[in-house]
């Protein structure tokens, strides 16, 4: 009889964050991953295929903010 051992590999895909750069982007990753997978440790140089886009500012309404403000306020008084 033979005791045998391996690796294997998983691949995840798909987590999508903001970061201001690729390092931070990888600080996020890890975290999530250690938040999701308590078991499982990844380190940076795991992280491969970072793929980045620019996004554009988005202008923002200042009555939007009061509007989400005000519905905020509704659902807090049960309206």
């Amino acid at each position: 009889m033979k005791t045998f051992t391996c690796e294997v590999k998983i691949i995840f895909t798909g987590n999508e964050f903001e970061a201001e750069d690729v390092e931070e982007y990888k600080e996020l990753v890890i975290e999530s991953f250690n938040d999701e997978f308590p078991s499982i440790d990844i380190t940076e140089d795991e992280i491969h295929n970072i793929q980045e886009e620019d996004i554009e500012d988005e202008e923002t309404d200042p009555d939007d903010d009061a509007k989400h403000n005000q519905c905020l306020n509704d659902i807090e008084r049960g309206k």
